[in-house]
């Protein structure tokens, strides 16, 4: 199984909303811990609507920092067959 896993591609980075939604997850948890998962992803969401472009920017940089480093092992996966 390791071996097979070796051969495999790396997973694909993060967006820039996915990332804003992980870090913000455990609060919107912790603040309505009765409601399901697809209320969560509604309420994150809207929280995501609301935020300004500046703070979208901050998500953003992060998603394009994750992709830099994705290229690099893809790159180097490539590389390796």
């Amino acid at each position: 199984m390791e071996a097979y896993q070796k051969t495999l591609p790396p997973k694909r980075p993060l967006s820039s909303y996915i990332v804003f939604a992980n870090e913000i997850r455990a609060g919107i948890q912790a603040e309505n811990p009765e409601a399901p998962v697809y209320e969560i992803a509604k309420i994150i969401g809207a929280k995501w609507k609301t935020i300004s472009n500046a703070e979208r920017e901050k998500y953003k940089k992060q998603a394009e920092k994750l992709k830099g480093e994705y290229k690099k092992k893809l790159e180097k996966h490539q590389s390796n067959q």
